[in-house]
């Protein structure tokens, strides 16, 4: 995906404590057409003072604010504006961070190292509805679901997934979206969004995010 195939921009806002971190972030994305910044603060109270007041599609939130974290923003801004979508930019990996931060609401996870080109991206992935993780959080989010063999085959036949469901699952959890698993796994993008709709059904939640939510912490994956 071209981060400049949009026809409107993208209104994003930043919530970042470091102000050098946060001055880069907006620089270095104002380059790409389908972004444009909305408003900025270094705290999560700042923010959620102003976020009334705009149109704004995407919030990119830290996690390590003073005052109320960033994790605590997003419970706050789910039930407020549920319209806006989340992607953390956070120099913490720990993968209880992680699924906390998608459990309070997150759409995409990434590190602060991730290239501004990646970056602008992930904002239109998840801008279009995609989930997103950064490769090196999925890999240790998916090594603490790792269970023996015998206990991942009786919670597939509670959850009655077909093994090519299993690898669409564990595919979402690593943040692909319906293109790149259509790619990954050799299928039409018809047949991976027919995968992915009775995935949702037989775990019983109502999107990608909650599937990755339950598949790592169910252990299904």
């Amino acid at each position: 995906m071209s981060p400049s195939t949009l026809t409107s921009p993208i209104r994003v806002y930043i919530v970042e404590d470091y102000h050098l971190v946060r001055t880069g972030l907006i620089s270095m994305l104002s380059e790409f057409e389908s972004i444009q910044f909305v408003g900025e603060a270094e705290s999560a109270e700042d923010a959620l003072s102003q976020l009334d007041e705009l149109q704004v599609d995407i919030l990119i939130l830290d996690l390590g604010l003073p005052g109320m974290n960033g994790i605590e923003m997003a419970h706050i801004v789910r039930q407020r504006w549920p319209s806006i979508k989340i992607v953390i930019v956070s120099s913490h990996n720990q993968s209880e961070e992680v699924i906390a931060a998608l459990g309070a609401g997150a759409q995409a996870y990434a590190m602060k190292d991730i290239k501004p080109y990646r970056l602008a991206q992930v904002i239109e992935m998840v801008h279009e509805g995609a989930f997103w993780l950064d490769p090196s959080i999925a890999s240790q989010v998916l090594s603490l679901a790792q269970t023996p063999v015998e206990a991942q085959t009786s919670v597939y036949q509670d959850f009655h997934l077909t093994e090519r469901e299993r690898d669409v699952l564990q595919l979402i959890v690593k943040g692909m979206n319906n293109q790149e698993i259509s790619e990954a796994l050799f299928i039409s993008i018809h047949t991976t969004k027919a995968h992915v709709g009775s995935i949702l059904g037989k775990l019983c939640v109502s999107d990608r995010v909650q599937a990755a939510i339950k598949a790592i912490s169910e252990k299904i994956v």
